[in-house]
């Protein structure tokens, strides 16, 4: 109840990478820019968070960027996004 919204405006949300599931850095970024608490460092639209994420997918889908997709896929698969 009334705790959870007194955490939620005041206390900074842990980190993905706190969780001992390997994170990319740049799924981390995006994560913390979305959470956070000032309203003019946050995403301004739901349009450049979508960019953001699909940016890091294309990037994560490059030949030379095996392991970055790895890492991704497993973290998003630890964080129940991806069965």
């Amino acid at each position: 109840g009334v705790e959870v919204m007194a955490a939620i405006l005041k206390e900074e949300p842990p980190q993905l990478s706190s969780s001992g599931v390997r994170v990319p850095a740049e799924l981390e970024r995006i994560v913390n820019k979305a959470l956070e608490k000032d309203p003019e460092l946050r995403y301004q639209t739901a349009t450049g968070l979508a960019a953001d994420l699909r940016r890091l997918q294309r990037d994560a889908s490059a030949p030379a960027s095996a392991a970055q997709a790895t890492a991704l896929r497993e973290a998003l698969e630890a964080l129940g996004y991806v069965r």
